[in-house]
């Protein structure tokens, strides 16, 4: 597949899959963040619902952070973010995406293709009081493991074998 073709499947894959979190389970801020070419850093590449002078659109960490983020990229899993478990893994998230994040529940979830971190799906419902539960969890762990199954699919003009 040629580069242009691998770009427009990934964006079309990726279109669908954050319209799905979007609009089907009704999260209000959803973003995509890939790793980028040279490996070392997962950088916000999509969004959707999430204003131009958002500063979650500037999400971006290490790959090999050993904050939150970095450790959900170790390898495919999920992370949900709430009352119960903020004493916990809130200090675990980096004071800059702390700010950009806000005080709201979250979910993010990595997704891996071919054995490899692809990128983060991130999402939550804004600042407002709508909370998150665990049905919506469940979904959007589902939709985050189709998506990784789709990129999975999608090979890299620059994969070189992997």
């Amino acid at each position: 597949m040629d580069p242009v073709s691998i770009e427009k499947a990934l964006n079309q894959t990726l279109a669908v899959i954050l319209k799905g979190v979007h609009v089907g389970l009704g999260l209000s801020r959803v973003l995509f963040a890939l790793v980028t070419p040279d490996g070392k850093r997962v950088k916000c590449r999509f969004t959707l619902g999430i204003p131009g002078n958002d500063p979650l659109r500037h999400f971006e960490f290490n790959l090999d952070s050993p904050d939150l983020f970095g450790r959900v990229m170790r390898k495919m899993q999920a992370v949900w973010v709430n009352e119960e478990n903020r004493g916990k893994l809130w200090p675990m998230v980096d004071p800059g995406l702390r700010k950009q994040i806000g005080r709201g529940d979250f979910y993010a979830m990595s997704l891996f293709g071919n054995g490899h971190p692809v990128g983060l799906i991130y999402a939550d419902r804004g600042h407002g009081d709508c909370e998150l539960d665990g049905k919506t969890y469940d979904d959007f762990k589902r939709l985050c493991i189709d998506a990784a199954k789709g990129l999975g699919t999608i090979k890299p003009a620059n994969d070189n074998g992997r």
